[in-house]
Formats: C-alpha cells, structure tokens, sequence
C-alpha cells in the first residue's frame, strides 16, 4: 500500500481537503452573517391597522389613526398599515419592511393591495411598502414624496401624530385617483446596490481562489 500511495500524494490529497474545508467554512460564515444581518424582529402579530411598538403616539391619536383606516378598508377594500418601531436592530428599513408586509399579509390574498408605512424612530428612517396590486396607484416615487415632504419635516419636531396622519391621508388619496408629486428614489437604490456588492465580492472572489488553489500553480501557496 505504501508503495502505490506515495507520502506524497497522501499530503497532496489532505492539502486539498483541508483548503475545501476551509473554504466551505468561511462561506457558509458568510452566509450566516448576511442571513443574521437581514433578520427583522419578529414582532409578532398585528393588533389592527395602526401598531405603535415605538409608543410615540397617544391613545387617541392611534384611536383616530385606527378609525380612519378602518373606514377606508370597509370603503374600498384596501389595507394601509402603519408601524412604529424604535429601532431595526442593524437591518436595512427596505428589507425589514418587505419581510414585515410579507409576514403579516398586508392587503387582501389574491389582490395584494395593501401598503405599510414603516418607521423607526431611533435610527430615523422610514419606508412606504406597497403592494403589487396598488402599484399603479401608489407608485415608489410618489411614496418617497410622501416621506421627505409630509413625514420627515412632522418628525423632525416630534410631531409624530401630525406625520403619520399626513402620510396616511396622501396615500389614501393617491389610491383615490388624486395627483401626488413625484421624487426620485434612485439614491436610496444606489445604496442598497453597494451593500448588495459589499457582501457578494468577497464570496465570488473566495469561490476563485478555492478553484485556482486545487492546481500546482504559484497561487496554490497563496491559498
């Protein structure tokens, strides 16, 4: 046996299953890092259409909020949610407000058309999620309107209330068939486009390594 299986080889051979094994590792690390770092938190189920987990607005406030919704829900069959949270824990607002939408089914199943205005008070972000099914009505331009013009300057003074209602009023009436202006959303998607490579550089470039590292070449001792 020794003599048809050089040292040689037999160093060769466990070299190579060392250097996969490595590589397995640190990508599927990876994995788990971009998995662990989109992960919203889990904030269970909705109490209606108004859910304040930030507690930045009054009793009657979100009373009012509530019947609003209610009443545009029984009227025309579309849901608009609202969210308050302190803070998403590290995840993206565009991420954490797909998965919330998906999660709690937001809009009628079928139709998709629901929205959620999402916003997180610590970290001072916001995001209009809306579903497919509303998209002509409520396009993502009008939406990012909605936020910098109605909600951020309400926010800024801790108007809270006086914010969310506009938003809730604008998206109503861009459904409703009314004129909303437009704003471009494109600096916020370009942002997201950097994370996204942030993350899949480094694993493309370790899936070449752990290629070229199997050859005798001098980039072998590289790897």
């Amino acid at each position: 046996l020794r003599k048809i299986i050089s040292p040689q080889v037999l160093y060769f051979n466990f070299s190579m299953i060392r250097r996969s094994a490595i590589t397995v590792l640190i990508i599927g690390t990876l994995f788990l890092g971009v998995y662990f770092a989109y992960a919203h938190t889990d904030l269970g189920k909705p109490t209606g259409f108004v859910n304040d987990f930030a507690g930045v607005l009054l009793p009657q406030e979100k009373q009012a909020l509530e019947a609003k919704l209610t009443n545009f829900k029984e009227s025309s069959g579309n849901e608009v949610a609202v969210v308050t949270i302190k803070t998403l824990d590290g995840d993206t607002i565009e991420n954490y407000a797909v998965e919330l939408f998906s999660e709690w089914g937001i809009g009628e199943k079928g139709k998709d058309n629901g929205v959620l205005f999402l916003a997180a008070i610590d970290d001072r972000v916001m995001r209009i999620e809306v579903g497919y099914g509303l998209e002509g009505a409520l396009t993502d331009a009008q939406s990012y309107w909605i936020e910098q013009n109605v909600a951020v300057p309400a926010f800024r003074t801790n108007s809270f209330y006086l914010g969310i209602d506009g938003v809730v009023d604008k998206i109503i009436s861009a459904i409703q068939g009314e004129v909303v202006p437009s704003e471009s959303r494109s600096v916020v998607r370009g942002n997201r486009t950097n994370l996204n490579l942030f993350f899949w550089v480094p694993l493309l470039f370790i899936w070449g390594a752990s290629i070229l590292g199997r050859s005798k070449s001098w980039w072998a001792g590289g790897v």
